[in-house]
Parts: structure tokens; C-alpha cells; sequence
């Protein structure tokens, strides 16, 4: 999560996969885009930097999209998600099929 309201946007980490709790406020989470752009501009731009020494993807994917869930239930809204690996660890982990 980042919370985008603060004069520096913020990290902050959930550590259990099983328990979706939201850190902050949602309000917090949810900016508007036009009084927010700035921090969302430099959060996108640390990405990158964040992640370039990851040397092995261990994507999360159901408990994102859990997380993603119960972020928006109060407002509504539409989650989408992207992966580039198989979702292997927390709730919906697969794994791969055998070979023939």
C-alpha cells in the first residue's frame, strides 16, 4: 500500500498474507487524481528502482485482489490485475502443470 495523502508518499507493508487488513484509511489509499498526481507520479517512478534487484517472482495475486476487494467495497469500483507469473504463494496459489 502507499498512502498518497502525506506531503512524501508513505510505504506501508502488510506482512500477512492470510489477513487483508487495510493499514490506513481508505481515503488515504483512494486519492484523487488531479490533487494527488504528484505523488502518484513519484510512486510510479520508484517502482522500478524498487524492485530492479528481485531475482525471483513470487506473486501473491489472491490475497491483492482480496486486499484490492475490501479496499473499494465502501466506494465501488472496478479491480484489475496484470501478472507476469504464476501466483504462487498466499491464498490461490497454483503451480505448474507437468510436462507431457
Amino acid at each position: 500500500y502507499y498512502n498518497l495523502t502525506s506531503a512524501e508518499p508513505k510505504t506501508l507493508i502488510v506482512p500477512d498474507l492470510q489477513d487483508s487488513t487495510i493499514p490506513c484509511r481508505a481515503e488515504d489509499l483512494l486519492v484523487n487524481l488531479n490533487e494527488y498526481r504528484g505523488n502518484v507520479e513519484a510512486v510510479l517512478a520508484k517502482l522500478g528502482d524498487l524492485f530492479k534487484g528481485t531475482q525471483k517472482a513470487a506473486p501473491a495475486f489472491g490475497s491483492a485482489v482480496n486486499a484490492a476487494i475490501n479496499l473499494i467495497g465502501s466506494v465501488g469500483g472496478k479491480v484489475i490485475g496484470l501478472l507476469s507469473s504464476l501466483p504462487c504463494v498466499g491464498e490461490g496459489a497454483l503451480t505448474l502443470r507437468e510436462d507431457p
